[in-house]
């Protein structure tokens, strides 16, 4: 798939997540790509994501895409120490993902969406 084609996915869930629903859907999908195909472009697609989610959103420019960018290299450090593809690692990584991005912007209703994300990462 083209980075053309990534990059307006990746911002076409940034846009649903800002004005429908509170929800990394973003984000769980920058983190499946990281994990089963590119590494490079999802840690692009990270940073792009991150910078138009702070733009939208008034943030610090730059704070998101760092803590993406973050999120998605400490799940690199444990690919070798255990295999990334299973499901059980996949569902505790995007757990304890989506805690910290809930507990870092929103603080509500982090455990609830964390949950949610460990399931529809499992599906």
């Amino acid at each position: 798939m083209s980075i053309i084609r990534l990059l307006l996915i990746i911002g076409a869930l940034v846009v649903i997540e800002i004005v429908l629903v509170p929800f990394p859907f973003a984000f769980i999908a920058l983190f499946l790509w990281f994990t089963f195909y590119s590494k490079e472009e999802a840690l692009l697609l990270a940073f792009l994501a991150g910078l138009l989610f702070d733009i939208l959103l008034l943030r610090t420019l730059g704070t998101t895409a760092i803590l993406f960018m973050v999120l998605l290299f400490v799940s690199s450090l444990y690919r070798r120490k255990y295999e990334t593809y299973n499901l059980l690692f996949l569902g505790i990584a995007v757990f304890t993902s989506i805690l910290v991005l809930e507990f870092t912007y929103s603080k509500t209703l982090a455990l609830p969406s964390a949950l949610f994300g460990m399931l529809l990462t499992m599906i």
